[in-house]
């Protein structure tokens, strides 16, 4: 173990490490959801036209939110609920939001997630590889929405609303 004197100067030789960029969450959710949740948001309006979502989805994301993770469709904790992809967009079209209020009313048993769950399971994921290939490195989502009068919209998010800080 090293004197505090000895400590000291070790922090006096050495550059403080810095990052390039700080990013800030816009949602108490895996960052994996973030682009999903803003495709999704403008149709909490229409929530009783839709018939049911298809989310086209990066590997590697599936793994962590998507239907590779055995929890997606049925969370059972706050973890779950905040790395479940079909959960965190449910939250988003019943315009419940995706932020603290939604997450600490789960934790407080204040939330039926019933209605959630019910429209969670509306949520088709595809795996894409393809977004992989073609967005290295960043957050996209792949969307299409269907409505009950069989038109569809397709919505593609190149980057979610979290905040970059430089």
């Amino acid at each position: 173990s090293l004197s505090v004197p000895d400590q000291l100067d070790i922090l006096r030789r050495t550059r403080p490490v810095r990052g390039a960029t700080v990013w800030l969450k816009a949602y108490c959710a895996c960052y994996c959801t973030h682009a999903y949740i803003d495709a999704v948001r403008p149709f909490a309006a229409r929530r009783a036209e839709i018939a049911g979502i298809q989310a086209r989805i990066p590997p590697a994301f599936n793994v962590v939110v998507g239907t590779a993770n055995a929890n997606a469709y049925e969370p059972k904790n706050i973890e779950h609920v905040q790395f479940s992809l079909p959960t965190q967009m449910a939250f988003a079209v019943l315009g419940m939001g995706n932020g603290c209020k939604v997450h600490r009313d789960y934790l407080d048993g204040k939330l039926d997630m019933a209605p959630v769950l019910d429209v969670a399971r509306g949520i088709a994921i595809t795996e894409a590889p393809e977004l992989e290939a073609r967005y290295p490195g960043k957050f996209v989502a792949d969307v299409t929405v269907a409505f009950r009068d069989g038109s569809t919209e397709h919505v593609l998010v190149e980057a979610g609303a979290a905040c970059q800080v430089r």
